[in-house]
This record gives structure tokens, C-alpha cells and sequence, in this order.
């Protein structure tokens, strides 16, 4: 099959929905909570996933030939990437968080659940959004009456993954609105307590992939000739309100900001590494060159940090060493961490060369798909979007092992696989007064 020809099947995409139903309805009705609930709440989401499988799987026994199982070359990169991992396993030491990681891949199933439904892809964007906007509300609620800097990660445990989501939102709806999928500029206003929910969080991932990833969906859109110009000035306007909104937390980014500056020109200039993360990576780049093929194993990062003779003491020149009691802070020692939060570094350290090529072959893949798929409809501007932001921000964490990231960069797959004969290209109106 080639890469151009519309995934087997193509025709059911619409079919489907009338032959059944009623399943189609509950289908429906299930992904749609599932992705509502992935930006807030990764429990509340896996469940819901576990119960769109099954009923994935019952539609499937009594409608095999019409169920449309995915587009076969953004998932069969993916098992091959998942293989990778599992087989890794067998070398491994840390067998508990390796299972782990090898577990949360499960989300490639993102993909085939939502396949048959992306005829409706407007509610299931539409879904998400909601999901990051109740997020943000729930943060911005919490800031306002101080409940607490801990809570300040909304409904999820940890703030990251939740900026992630809100960071794709944002370059969602500006891309949908510049493309003209979106007709009103009203929802631009719904992108500033997105933003407020990133600030708060003070993840300099998602800042960092919000600011790279907009100019690259509308770069995409202008190479293909679907951007709307006159409509980047509301966008501009956006981003002025976006910057009037962080003057409110400065002092809090501006030491942020001041303490990362005065990192990157300590690591540049002067070779003196005091950010954790920079040791990590120059620890695992370090220790990756004592298995450069097949790496320590699937989540053995940790084995590879404490056989590592010099992480620890250059972990005293960080923020986190205490060298008045020489003793590191709230015992956070440098060389007992299980990833080094970077997805590049893991991959690096943990399942060497082969891991990395499994890992590049799967985003070059979609990424081929998101662009043939641009070339005939903004959705797949939108995609290479989100995948921007889940490559920018992986740089800073380990997505690969949390379901609530993992499951971000299959729904970039999933919107990137549409074919242009299961989605026609959209009658826009370029006009310049839009």
C-alpha cells in the first residue's frame, strides 16, 4: 500500500455510523469522556479508555469487516517501536518500572478506537478542548483562593502533563481559527485561562512549545495555502494579552527565566553544569556509551546514573546540595532518579541505537502522514502542531512512560492519519476582511 492511497476500508468511515447505531452512539458517547477527562484527570481517562476498548472490541465481533482498525503506517512504526521495548526488558534490572513504561504504550490504542469516529472529529477536538479549559479553571480557582502551591496542578497530581495538553490547545484553536475551521474569533478568548493555567503550572516546557509550535502551524498553513493572513493580527493580539497576563506572575517567571539564562551561559561559556537536568543528560549520554546499541534496558536509567562515577559530585554544584550539612535537600540524591527527564536521553541511555532509530522512524512516519494530509486539509497542520509541542515539551520530561503524554502524541497520530478521501478539503473563504 502506498503511502498516499486512503487507509483500507475508507469508505465505512461514514457508513458505519448509520449501519449501527446504537453502538455507534455509545462509542461516541465513550471517547468522548475519555478525551474530555485526559487533560484533567489521567485516572478518570484510563478507565475510560479501558471501557472504549471493550466496546471497541464487542462493535468489532459483530461488525469486523466495516471497523476500521487505523492507518497502517503510523501504527505498525509504532509496534515496532513498542517491540523495541519489550524485548529490552529481558536485560533490564529495574523489571517494575520497565513493565511500567512498556504498559503505559498501551495508548497506541488511541488510534484504532478512535479510527472509526473521526468522521465527527469536530466534537472529539471539541471534547479535548473542554478537558484543558476545566483544567485551567480548576488551577486558576485554586490560585485565586490559595489553596495551595501543591494543589496548583488542577485535577491531576503533577502540573507537566496538564501544561502539555493546555500548550496544544492553544496551538489547536489558533491554527483552526487561522485556517478557517474556526469562524469566530471569540474562541481566542478562550485561550487566555489556557495560558493562565500554563503560567501557573511555571512550565518552561510548555511555554517554550507554545511560543516554537505557533510559528510552525502557521508556517505549515502558509506552505500550503491555507492560511488566512488577515487573521494572524487577532492571533498577535492574543499573544499581547497573553504577555499582559504573565506581568501578573513576573517575579515568578522572571526568576525562572533569570535562573535558566544564568544556567544555559554557565553550561555554554563556562562548562559548569548546576541545572539537575543538564546533568542528567550529560550523564546518560555519558553512560549510553558503555551499551551504544541496545542501552541498560527499559526503565533502567537509575543503574545507569548509579554506576555513573562523576554524577554525584557534580550534583553538588545544583541548587538541590546543601553544602553547609553537605547533604542533598529533602533527600533528593541526583543519581537515584529513574529517567532523566528528557524522552531523547531515556531513549538514549535505556535502548541505545535501536531504541532511538524505532523512536525516529515512528515521528518521522507521522510526521509524513500530518504533511500529505496538510496538503489537502488544515487538520493536518493541526497534528504536526501537536506533535511540535509533544516533541518540544518531551525534551524537558519522559512523555514516552505516562499515559496522559503518551496518549497526546497518539491523538496528534490519529487527527495526522486522516485521509483527504475520508475528510475532503474544506471550501475557505479567503476573505481578507475575515
Amino acid at each position: 500500500m502506498s503511502l498516499t492511497e486512503p487507509p483500507k476500508n475508507s469508505k465505512w468511515l461514514n457508513g458505519l455510523a448509520e449501519k449501527d447505531q446504537f453502538g455507534d452512539q455509545i462509542h461516541l458517547g465513550l471517547a468522548i469522556s475519555m478525551l474530555f477527562a485526559l487533560p484533567a484527570n489521567t485516572r478518570v481517562a484510563g478507565v475510560l479508555f479501558g471501557a472504549v476498548i471493550v466496546w471497541y472490541l464487542i462493535r468489532l465481533h459483530f461488525w469486523k469487516k466495516y471497523i476500521l482498525s487505523g492507518p497502517t503506517w503510523v501504527i505498525f512504526p509504532g509496534l515496532i517501536w513498542i517491540a523495541v521495548l519489550a524485548v529490552s526488558l529481558t536485560w533490564t534490572s529495574d523489571t517494575h518500572f520497565g513493565w511500567r513504561i512498556v504498559w503505559a504504550q498501551r495508548w497506541i490504542m488511541l488510534i484504532t478506537v478512535l479510527w472509526p469516529l473521526m468522521s465527527r472529529w469536530k466534537i472529539l477536538l471539541l471534547s479535548a478542548f473542554l478537558g484543558c479549559l476545566l483544567q485551567s479553571v480548576v488551577q486558576c480557582t485554586q490560585l485565586i483562593f490559595d489553596i495551595g502551591s501543591a494543589s496548583l496542578s488542577g485535577l491531576n497530581n503533577h502540573p507537566r502533563p496538564g501544561a502539555a495538553w493546555q500548550a496544544a490547545a492553544i496551538v489547536g484553536v489558533i491554527t483552526l481559527y487561522t485556517s478557517g475551521l474556526l469562524k469566530t474569533k471569540w474562541w481566542l478568548c478562550l485561550l487566555i485561562p489556557l495560558s493562565a493555567g500554563i503560567l501557573i503550572t511555571n512550565s518552561r516546557g510548555a511555554i517554550v512549545a507554545t511560543t516554537l509550535s505557533i510559528p510552525i502551524a502557521l508556517l505549515i498553513l502558509a506552505a500550503t495555502r491555507t492560511l488566512i493572513v488577515s487573521r494572524t493580527w487577532s492571533v498577535l493580539l492574543l499573544v499581547f494579552i497573553a504577555t499582559f497576563i504573565s506581568l501578573i506572575y513576573q517575579e515568578k517567571l522572571e526568576q525562572s527565566l533569570t535562573a535558566t539564562y544564568e544556567t544555559t551561559v554557565n553550561a555554554v561559556f563556562k562548562s559548569e553544569l548546576s541545572d539537575p537536568r543538564l546533568i542528567w543528560w550529560k550523564s546518560s549520554y555519558r553512560q549510553w556509551k558503555n551499551n551504544p546499541l541496545f542501552g541498560y534496558g527499559v526503565g533502567n536509567t537509575k543503574q545507569a546514573f548509579q554506576e555513573d562515577a562523576f554524577i554525584y559530585e557534580e550534583g553538588k554544584k545544583t541548587h538541590w546540595y546543601n553544602s553547609k550539612i553537605d547533604q542533598y535537600k529533602d533527600g533528593r540524591v541526583i543519581n537515584e532518579f529513574n529517567q532523566p527527564h528528557s524522552i531523547y536521553f531515556q531513549v538514549l541511555v535505556e535502548n541505545g541505537i535501536f531504541g532511538l532509530t524505532a523512536g525516529v522512524l515512528l515521528i518521522v512516519m507521522t510526521t509524513l502522514i500530518g504533511w500529505r494530509t496538510a496538503k489537502r486539509h488544515p487538520l493536518g497542520a493541526l497534528a504536526l502542531g501537536i506533535l511540535s509541542v509533544w516533541l518540544i515539551t518531551g525534551a524537558f520530561d519522559a512523555w514516552y512512560s505516562q499515559g496522559q503524554t503518551l496518549s497526546l502524541f497518539w491523538f496528534a497520530a490519529t487527527i495526522a492519519s486522516i485521509h483527504p478521501i475520508c475528510c475532503p478539503k474544506p471550501e475557505i473563504e479567503l476573505n481578507p476582511k475575515a
